[in-house]
């Protein structure tokens, strides 16, 4: 009885912080020189709490699982370090610039071992709980606007921003991509894995996750949304012996799309066809055109290193990065470090943990995989802290049931109810 109140304890005092930690998305602390974001401190301290849980009530089969997926959703984080070390090598980077350039990945690497944990701590629950701790901070933050701008005008400005495809907020947008990823995330998770429950219960996750997505309106997560969910359905739908086709067909098409992306933004034949298209990027031509003069596709262009963007953006009168996670690894890690990192950040993930034992599991995880690989194209989403914690999360939680061949009454087991 004991050990069942402190195991409560726990379990509510990592919610407590997830939602800290979803709040505090924005807000940072100078130690240093350096920026440390509430965010940090807050995964530091799960990670903490469940080190510490797992020495009163160790279960080493179950942690190690989730450590395992952790460390394969990582290993992208660790490769682009290594890849930039070597550039700063011959480079003769100060110390002081290396490890500034290593704090980002650094902090999603803590992201994800957070991840991990919280995993552990929450078990089978894991992404039900922080899909409401992260509802609860939506509503804190909805009802801010609110407080603001009343009830009437509320809705009014809000009509006005859907209308306007999001382009003018008006004031009312949270203005939060983080929020935007998460909430398409979590959407593509329940679609595919879900119990039955009571249906105010259902009503009330969904009415969170559609508001959420119109309150922080990106067209991006929206597509990612439903290109993700088309290929978890396509592979679903396939029998066993087709699904590892179709996954090699995914991955190689992955690498050379996003290979082939960067001369064709290079070039500028990218701001030519959206142009004709009359598409609107919210300036990205501009931003890419801008870019150009800093990189050559060539094998033997070398790279800047990690932190190179940030630098500029910071040093110059240039603010803006470059908000395309392709283009934004080639300028700082160069054609070799960016062909090392395709073959981890992608292929890695889906090869090691969609093992078509678990199809459920499988599919959402080659779904999430595909919702990140076009996010990257407008996005440097790898660097979006709660987007990555809520992805982490749902990813290790879909591998750790896979291992473990969970299935009644587990999210995303093989009974789940059908898409």
């Amino acid at each position: 009885m004991q050990t069942n109140n402190q195991n409560k304890i726990v379990v509510s005092a990592a919610f407590v912080l997830l939602i800290a930690i979803f709040y505090f998305y924005d807000n940072y602390m100078v130690i240093g020189g350096f920026g440390v974001g509430y965010q940090y401190i807050g995964c530091a301290m799960v990670v903490l709490l469940g080190f510490g849980w797992f020495l009163i009530e160790p279960d080493p089969m179950y942690l190690g699982r989730s450590v395992k997926m952790s460390a394969i959703i990582a290993l992208p984080y660790v490769v682009i370090m290594l890849c930039t070390a070597v550039i700063w090598t011959f480079d003769f980077t100060p110390i002081r610039q290396m490890i500034s350039g290593f704090f980002a990945p650094s902090y999603m690497i803590l992201c994800i071992v957070c991840a991990g944990f919280l995993v552990y701590i929450f078990r089978n629950r894991a992404v039900e709980y922080s899909f409401w701790a992260l509802a609860i901070v939506y509503v804190v933050m909805a009802l801010q606007k609110l407080k603001i701008f009343g009830v009437s005008e509320f809705i009014r400005r809000m009509i006005y921003y859907l209308r306007s495809g999001g382009s003018a907020s008006g004031g009312v947008s949270l203005e939060s991509t983080d929020l935007a990823y998460s909430f398409a995330f979590f959407a593509l998770y329940f679609l595919w894995c879900r119990e039955k429950e009571a249906a105010w219960k259902g009503a009330l996750r969904w009415g969170v996750i559609i508001l959420g997505l119109l309150h922080t309106f990106k067209r991006s997560a929206l597509l990612a949304l439903a290109a993700g969910w088309i290929v978890a359905y396509l592979y679903y739908r396939l029998s066993r012996q087709n699904r590892k086709l179709f996954l090699n067909c995914i991955v190689v098409g992955f690498i050379l799309c996003a290979f082939f992306l960067i001369p064709v933004i290079r070039s500028g034949l990218f701001n030519k066809i959206v142009n004709e298209l009359h598409i609107n990027t919210s300036t990205r031509t501009r931003i890419y055109a801008y870019y150009n003069q800093y990189y050559d596709f060539s094998p033997f262009y070398i790279g800047k290193g990690l932190g190179w963007i940030h630098r500029l953006t910071t040093t110059s009168d240039w603010t803006i990065g470059v908000h395309c996670d392709y283009v934004m690894y080639y300028i700082e890690l160069g054609f070799a470090g960016y062909l090392v990192w395709l073959a981890a950040v992608f292929p890695l993930i889906v090869k090691f943990s969609a093992k078509g034992k678990a199809p459920l599991s499988d599919a959402v995880i080659l779904g999430l995989c595909v919702a990140m690989a076009i996010l990257r194209i407008t996005e440097n989403i790898s660097q979006l802290y709660s987007a990555n914690l809520t992805i982490s999360i749902v990813m290790v939680q879909c591998g750790v049931n896979q291992w473990s061949g969970l299935k009644s009454g587990k999210l995303c087991s093989e009974e789940s109810p059908k898409p």
